[in-house]
């Protein structure tokens, strides 16, 4: 016995010669993008794919939501407290007991979900409790953002979030999930850009880090200034009806090229082009085989074909079971099956108006955003129909200014005569065979660029 606890101590002493810190993931999004759901699955890959490489365990999750409910007494309770202090407070301790359980079991990697913004149902308000000193001493290296169609959102939301959301008799509706979506975005992106200091904006501290026989002197002191002055975190946003291969290969295959994949979809939609769409799933299948793709199909919220009458005002027509296949995969979430049974939006011009133009304002904003976070853009059929689509123009002319590699693909029947180049961005129009020869050189030079395989 004797003999054992001495053992014990001399593996515990090793164990922390080699201890290294944390690598913190942190999963954020509104109501019914299932954190929980994503964090387990992505720990449970992580486990079985990774080998160790220390005495650390690979991956464990964390929720600082669970643990504001316990010390508040639950969701309801918490949302009906008298004040935001109080809210704060209890985040604050929640957040606090989470880096305590991540020190003490020092995974490799800590997911940590949690609600960048809430939303009080009764009182129709937007807050926020993240104390960001508090966040920045987890020291998060990526920031996910979940996103999912509102559709199923709302429907996650009364259902399985019903006691948690519904607060004080009040009423969530699709527009407040719009609001909310985009808020949580925007929050999440000002996080990763600002959440630490640019220590090159304050040359005396900069030189001090530089100076190790300086601050060697001051216990635990580069330590806590690492941590302040530190670099912005990556942030993504990802639907979480795309496949756990996804997600996987963007946090633990940092060497994967990421590609996002811009297309026409109204057109041919309004078309019913059948085999259109046909022909791109197994162009996506394709991409999403080999790279870290991200991919505007896995939402489509937009389902609704817009005409004109004969003075000009819009109709707005379509079905809400209208919805392009997003099957590259299995969603890491399930989708909810009764959809079209709670959801309020009925299929009718008025309802559908009432939220359209959120609809459309919110796609563009998502779709650059995908775009922005891209190491490589495939613009697969940008002249459908020999004619220029305005979505895929802006995302080609955005990546482009951006620096970001743009090819296109065009098949014989989208050539036009004259114009080799596509508008203004100047990218060569390619055969499918040559596209995925430039990816995969564009593959090879990534990978030269990459240190690090995982985040």
């Amino acid at each position: 016995m004797k003999f054992y606890t001495v053992v014990k101590v001399w593996l515990w002493n090793i164990n922390n010669l080699i201890r290294m810190n944390s690598k913190v993931i942190l999963l954020a999004g509104q109501y019914g993008t299932s954190h929980k759901t994503v964090a387990n699955t992505l720990c449970k890959m992580a486990n079985e794919r990774l080998s160790p490489t220390t005495w650390q365990p690979i991956a464990k999750t964390y929720s600082i939501d669970d643990e504001v409910w316990e010390r508040s007494g639950g969701p309801t309770a918490f949302f009906k407290l008298p004040n935001d202090k109080m809210r704060d407070e209890y985040w604050q301790d929640a957040c606090s007991l989470i880096e305590r359980d991540i020190s003490k079991d020092n995974p490799v990697y800590a997911i940590v979900s949690l609600h960048i913004v809430y939303f009080g149902v009764g009182e129709k308000r937007f807050f926020s409790c993240v104390d960001w000193d508090r966040l920045m001493s987890l020291k998060p290296r990526v920031i996910l953002t979940l996103i999912d169609d509102i559709y199923d959102i709302y429907t996650r939301i009364i259902t399985e979030h019903k006691s948690d959301a519904v607060i004080s008799g009040g009423k969530i509706i699709i527009s407040d999930i719009l609001s909310w979506r985009i808020r949580e975005i925007h929050t999440c992106n000002l996080l990763a850009k600002h959440l630490y200091i640019n220590r090159k904006m304050f040359p005396s501290i900069n030189s001090l880090l530089n100076s190790p026989d300086v601050i060697s002197k001051i216990p635990k002191l580069e330590e806590e200034l690492n941590v302040i002055f530190n670099k912005p975190c990556d942030h993504f946003v990802i639907s979480i009806k795309q496949d756990p291969e996804d997600f996987y290969r963007l946090l633990f295959d940092y060497k994967k090229l990421r590609v996002y994949l811009s297309f026409p979809i109204s057109t041919p939609r309004k078309a019913k082009d059948d085999s259109f769409f046909d022909k791109l799933l197994a162009f996506r299948k394709k991409i999403h085989k080999d790279y870290i793709a991200f991919d505007p199909l896995a939402i489509d919220e937009l389902r609704f074909v817009v005409n004109k009458d004969k003075k000009g005002n819009k109709i707005i027509k379509s079905k809400l079971t209208n919805r392009i296949i997003y099957g590259v995969g299995t969603p890491i979430v399930s989708p909810p099956g009764n959809t079209l049974e709670t959801c309020p939006i009925r299929e009718d011009s008025e309802s559908l108006e009432a939220i359209f133009e959120s609809v459309v304002q919110q796609v563009n904003e998502r779709d650059l955003k995908l775009t922005s976070q891209a190491d490589y853009v495939v613009m697969w059929r940008p002249l459908y129909g020999k004619e220029t689509h305005d979505g895929v123009a802006a995302e080609g002319t955005f990546a482009a200014a951006k620096g970001i590699t743009v090819h296109s693909y065009h098949p014989t029947e989208d050539r036009i005569r004259g114009k080799p180049f596509i508008h203004n961005i100047g990218t060569e129009r390619l055969t499918e065979d040559a596209l995925f020869k430039a990816l995969k050189d564009c593959q090879k030079e990534y990978e030269k660029k990459q240190i690090e395989e995982t985040y």
